[in-house]
């Protein structure tokens, strides 16, 4: 864009003036002109010329006001400098500050004086206070500004005034306005004329019924109503609604339901109506009367019935003009006196269903006054419906009949207009007759035709509308539900043939038209309108998306008609698919195999609330029990059908499953046991579980006295089956069956199988665990009972085996858990010699094992505090046996330090000064342990303190902990850079980054200075402040991009191949712009808008780079890119500034709370192919017998002959295809001819093999012949 279009032209010639020179920057000029015309909108001074009434003390004490002053402390308020006013009825004048020009300069100088006087007469400055001294201003003064001032704080006040003080003072006080508004009438002053209006509103309000009739005040009113169609719009509007608040009160004295009508609204009415009759009879004033009708379209409804009546002939006379404009503001006043629900008594049924009739016959041609004219009709439907509802269903079908012939147009926004009306008569008026369950003959009548009208819709000269149609006919359907039984088969037939029509385009829509229906009617209904025409016999279903719709719509049905109808069906089709089998039809036994089990996957949802599950489902269960026995391949959906009952159901149909419990269960059970590969064994067990809360108890203890009797006597493979039941039923157990279940597990754990012991150790596991309610108040369930009886067999049982399997350490501990929380008589020797064995498990191999094994340690010293309460440093007494295992093997010793970290972590407001004196001492002596394991465990285990010690605490011995951090060895220092690089990011958190710098050789000072740097761009970056990048030394300089990202790349490729588009200059030029932009800086201001200390050393961290970017914002944009070309996809949060080794080591989490699978190593599960991608595909290929040499992967290996050229198709696998790595560095322009003459090879070689092989195919071709 040109420069020169804003730039400002100068004059030329000796007319302009020009500044002398050295006079440019004169501060008293000779010509004023503009800034005099500049002062008329300040309150420093007024406009030359004028006199408003303010002397020279009132504008010198205006000039010397600091408006931006406006707190209010005590009554006192941001006018107390000027005024000294104190009454917050002139609040609203706050405003006027903001727009400062004359008249509120008079303004506030009239309150200033109003306010004196009221003071020096000794008043209380009450609203009738200052009523009375504005009044007295407004009537005395002979200055129209001062009047108008005064007008226009009395117009504030009155509406605060006492309406009996306004009712005595009436006659006086609208005689004074009127004369007022009388002298000043050729001025057309606005604002003094809406003052008046609501000054005059407020007397009128004030008046009790009583007094309106009064001949007076009906010609005030009508003195009023004369500028509701005044020229001004500021008048006129102000009038309006004053006119609209005096006949929307009723009185103060008179509730408005005690009369018809308030008194005023006739004389508006007249004025109305006779405005009308002189502009129609006389000349047409169109402005006038659209005015007039933004009155009606306020007041119309608090009109009388009589004059209602004439008014709405009158607005049926304005229709007949030919103007658009005048018959659109008609229809609109019609529509808002219906919208504002007027009361019967004012209008009348009759009148309303008239007024109905009466539209009809003006019903616009026009298609734009189209949306107008229903928006009417639809209001007067609804406000008759809820007055009258009998006569609202006559008049609802012709209304629904004409929206469905805007469907037969071609316009758009006529079927929105027409959908939308028929849908809020639907929701306004249908809807709750369906709730009240009317059966009046005319109601359904009414919905009879209103329903044969939306059929109609479904013929195809509406079939562009078809859309909106379904769209009503599905609300239709959802809303009306039975009562369109009758007449709603057609209309499913019909739906249903356009469904199977070919290449139907709304097939989402009938769809949601037929769900619809079978959801309010029924699938009953439905089916018997629509047929299935599925049949043993037919080898094509034309209407089998039904089964699939049946799927997602049924609901809340009835079981017998499934028993009835989808079941004889099921039976057929599966009996045809056995014969085809046998016959070696294997596609049509497959076809027929397929929608049998279509048929059976509806059983859950005809389950699923089912009306009549009470009284049918014991018909059903039989078969129900038969298919599971006999039936694996439908086996699944009878199981998701029993437990969504179980789930779903309420207390009879819960009663109803536990009869048949007994039925259901062994069928479970014998399923499970005899587990096939059609069935998934997990599912059984969750529907077995699920099914037990419901079962009786006695049935549940049978079934588990005869799960252990036959554990005894089964093969190898069913007792793992039986126990896993076992596991599942034994927390209903009762104490005896548990006695019983002990001895099993003593059984199992000595037979030395492991999947057998860690099923066992399973089982007592669930068995310490039983929440049966027992009798004793002391131990309130059945565990608590069989722990407190059989502990010492317990403690043997667990403490027996030597060689345990990994997969049995995590319920073995967890029992221990129940042993040590739930009995009050464990004694310390018992923790103590339990310590060993539950620290090793810290590190077990199982990621459970390790998390029971912490759990379990902090409830050992929960429990050994509780046992030694007078002994105040039991914790550390604790902590000194854990600490037992620094004197073991290499795996005690690390296992020590993570359990250390697990207690501290959870102890970290418990921890005592000598405590963590001890603990420091230890482990930083661990720092010199030739092991490289044990020490990175040491260094873990200190960043764990650090992080959960107090910085009180923790500061006794920092000195030590920082001087065993940077005394390593060259080898050893960089082997544990990354871990002590962790352990220095929480140091400078908590301790800052000076007293750090203080305390390390300065050697370390540059890693310091990174971390701080790092941890403040991220500190910044949270806050919202932008990223900061400071050095130690005060120097600021901007981060730029490690790495490119893929779009820079990309653009700069793109402009190497369409040539350059700048020209080296432009080039250098916007590059130095850059560097200008990059350097720029500016002072970031403390949140806390605390002053900045310039001389403080660390002050530079408040300078920020305009132009800065962010190395993680530049490595987050790029993409990586495996080694074969392939774009690696990884989550955004989850990625790091530094490599995933850093990550693991420098995990500097804000979140202080403990959790014990950080100590166990469980993280958070992140979504990243990055870490492993390269080596997945390689193991992949591997697999696929692809060539591999070193990490070059030949892909397509696996599909070449060894007996002949090309390529051949493998068994089982897709057909041969060429893979061509994607590398970023095809890109450069340099090597684009290389990458040309490869991609050149290899369309050769293509084209070699297609002649080939064209060639080979003619001649065998040949040779046949």
């Amino acid at each position: 864009m040109p420069r020169s279009k804003y730039k400002c032209r100068l004059q030329s010639g000796s007319s302009s003036k020009k500044w002398k020179k050295g006079h440019s920057c004169a501060t008293n000029p000779t010509t004023t002109k503009h800034r005099d015309q500049a002062r008329v909108h300040t309150i420093y001074n007024v406009t030359p010329g004028t006199s408003h009434g303010i002397t020279d003390e009132t504008l010198h004490q205006l000039e010397g006001l600091d408006v931006r002053d406006e707190d209010e402390v005590s009554n006192i308020s941001f006018r107390t400098g000027f005024s000294q006013c104190t009454n917050l009825t002139f609040k609203s004048v706050e405003r006027l500050w903001l727009h400062p020009n004359a008249e509120t300069k008079e303004i506030c100088a009239v309150l200033a004086a109003v306010a004196e006087v009221i003071r020096h007469e000794g008043g209380k400055e009450s609203d009738t206070d200052y009523f009375a001294a504005l009044l007295s201003t407004a009537t005395a003064s002979k200055n129209v500004e001062q009047t108008t001032a005064a007008l226009y704080l009395l117009n504030i006040v009155m509406k605060r005034v006492n309406s009996k003080v306004l009712r005595c003072l009436f006659a006086e006080t609208s005689k004074s306005i009127l004369s007022i508004m009388t002298d000043n009438s050729e001025g057309r002053n606005a604002l003094l004329l809406r003052s008046a209006v609501g000054c005059i509103a407020s007397l009128l309000k004030s008046l009790d019924f009583s007094q309106w009739n009064d001949k007076s005040i009906h010609n005030i009113l009508r003195m009023i109503l004369r500028f509701t169609v005044d020229e001004n719009p500021k008048v006129r509007r102000q009038t309006q609604l004053a006119v609209v608040s005096i006949v929307k009160d009723a009185g103060s004295n008179v509730k408005p339901e005690a009369v018809l009508h308030h008194p005023a609204a006739p004389i508006i009415a007249d004025y109305c109506l006779d405005y009308l009759d002189e502009k129609l009879n006389i000349s047409l004033e169109l402005s006038n009367l659209l005015h007039l009708m933004n009155l009606l379209k306020d007041v119309l409804h608090y009109f009388p019935p009589i004059q209602l009546r004439r008014v709405c002939e009158s607005l049926f006379r304005l229709a007949l003009l030919r103007d658009p404009l005048m018959r659109r503001q008609t229809l609109a006043t019609l529509q808002h006196l219906f919208a504002n629900n007027p009361p019967a008594v004012r209008l009348p049924p009759e009148l309303n269903a008239q007024i109905i009739n009466a539209l009809y016959e003006y019903e616009p041609g026009d298609s734009q006054l189209v949306g107008v004219w229903l928006s009417a009709q639809l209001a007067a439907h609804i406000n008759l419906h809820r007055i009258h509802e009998q006569l609202a269903f006559e008049h609802l079908p012709r209304l629904v009949a004409t929206a469905m012939r805007c469907f037969a147009t071609n316009n758009k926004d006529d079927y929105l207009i027409a959908s939308d009306l028929i849908n809020s008569v639907i929701n306004s008026c249908i809807s709750p007759a369906i709730l009240k369950q009317s059966k009046s003959p005319t109601i359904r009548q009414s919905l009879t035709k209103i329903f044969l009208h939306l059929e109609g819709g479904l013929e195809y000269k509406y079939h562009p509308a078809w859309p909106s149609v379904l769209g009503c006919l599905s609300l239709y359907f959802s809303v009306c539900g039975p009562f369109c039984v009758p007449t709603a088969t057609q209309c499913l037939s019909t739906l249903a043939e356009m469904r199977s029509s070919n290449n139907f385009p709304y097939v989402n829509d009938v769809d949601s038209c037929l769900g619809a229906a079978i959801r309010s009617l029924g699938p009953r209904f439905v089916l018997r309108a629509v047929p299935l025409g599925i049949s043993a016999d037919d080898t094509e279903f034309p209407r089998g998306w039904l089964l699939g719709l049946l799927k997602k719509t049924v609901a809340k049905s009835e079981i017998l008609f499934f028993m009835e109808y989808f079941m004889p069906l099921a039976d057929k089709l599966y009996e045809k698919s056995l014969i085809l089998r046998e016959r070696k039809q294997l596609i049509l036994s497959k076809t027929y195999d397929i929608l049998q089990t279509q048929i059976w996957s509806l059983l859950p949802n005809f389950c699923d609330g089912a009306v009549d599950f009470s009284d049918n489902f014991p018909r059903i269960a039989p078969t129900l029990g038969s298919v599971l026995s006999n039936r694996p391949d439908v086996r699944g959906h009878v199981l998701t059908a029993l437990r969504s009952v179980l789930r779903n159901a309420e207390v009879p149909q819960l009663e109803v499953m536990s009869r048949f419990a007994k039925n259901f269960l062994p069928i479970f059970f014998n399923i499970y046991t005899n587990g096939t590969e059609e069935t998934d064994n997990s599912v059984v067990l969750e529907s077995i579980r699920i099914y037990l809360p419901v079962a009786k108890p006695q049935l549940i203890l049978t079934l588990i006295n005869k799960c252990i009797e036959r554990i005894r006597v089964e093969t190898k493979q069913k007792k793992q089956f039986m126990v896993d039941l076992l596991v599942v039923m034994v927390s209903s157990a009762d104490l005896q069956t548990l006695d019983n279940v002990l001895e099993l597990v003593e059984e199992l754990i000595n037979t030395k199988e492991r999947k057998l012991e860690k099923k066992a150790y399973r089982l007592l596991e669930e068995a310490c665990g039983c929440r049966v309610s027992s009798d004793l108040p002391q131990q309130p369930t059945v565990g608590h009972v069989f722990l407190a009886k059989h502990a010492d067999k317990i403690q043997s049982l667990l403490t027996s085996d030597a060689q345990l399997s990994s997969a049995s350490v995590a319920p073995r501990l967890r029992c221990y858990g129940y042993l040590v929380r739930s009995l009050s008589g464990v004694s310390s020797s018992f923790l103590l010699d339990l310590i060993p064995d539950v620290v090793l498990c810290v590190k077990a191999v199982g990621v459970k094992a390790r998390e029971a094994a912490c759990n379990l340690l902090i409830d050992m010293c929960d429990k050994f505090i509780a046992n030694d309460t007078s002994n105040e440093s039991a914790l550390g007494s604790f902590v000194a046996k854990v600490s037992g295992g620094f004197v073991g093997t290499e795996n005690m010793i690390i296992a020590s330090l993570s359990a250390l970290q697990c207690l501290i972590g959870h102890y970290k407001n418990q921890l005592s000064t000598d405590l963590i004196k001890d603990v420091f001492n230890i482990v930083c002596s661990l720092l010199a342990f030739k092991k490289q394991t044990v020490v990175k465990a040491s260094l873990e285990t200190i960043s764990s303190m650090v992080k959960y010690c107090p910085e009180f605490m923790l500061a006794q011995h920092i000195e030590l902990l920082v001087s065993k951090l940077v005394n390593w060895s060259d080898a050893n220092r960089h082997h544990y850079r990354y871990d002590v690089r962790g352990v220095f990011k929480r140091l400078c958190k908590k301790f800052g980054y000076p007293m750090m710098i203080s305390l390390t050789p300065e050697a370390y000072h540059k890693q310091l200075s990174n971390i701080y740097k790092v941890q403040t761009r991220s500190k910044a970056k949270k806050s919202g402040t932008g990223s900061i990048a400071t050095s130690v030394s005060g120097s600021i300089r901007s981060a730029r991009p490690l790495v490119e990202s893929i779009d820079d790349v990309l653009r700069d490729s793109d402009s190497d191949i369409g040539g350059s588009t700048l020209t080296d200059s432009r080039r250098s030029k916007a590059k130095a712009k850059h560097r200008r932009a990059k350097k720029t800086t500016q002072i970031q201001e403390d949140v806390d808008d605390d002053p900045i200390d310039l001389l403080d050393p660390l002050a530079g961290r408040n300078v920020v780079v305009n132009k800065h970017v962010d190395t993680s914002v530049a490595k987050s944009n790029s993409i990586e890119v495996s080694t074969d070309g392939r774009i690696i996809i990884s989550d955004i949060l989850d990625k790091s500034k530094s490599n995933s080794n850093k990550n693991s080591k420098e995990s500097d989490s804000d979140n202080d709370e403990f959790d014990v699978r950080n100590v166990i190593g469980i993280k958070k599960r992140k979504n990243k192919l990055s870490v492993n991608a390269l080596t997945d595909d390689v193991t992949e290929a591997k697999d696929k017998k692809s060539r591999v040499v070193g990490d070059v992967i030949d892909y397509g290996s696996e599909y070449r002959s060894s007996k002949a050229m090309g390529d051949v198709k493998r068994k089982g696998k897709p057909d041969p295809y060429a893979y061509i790595p994607l590398d970023i560095s095809h890109l450069n322009k340099r090597k684009r001819a290389k990458v040309k003459g490869q991609y050149k090879a290899i369309v050769k070689g293509v084209r070699k093999g297609a002649a080939y092989s064209k060639k080979y195919k003619q001649l065998k071709g040949a040779s046949k012949r």
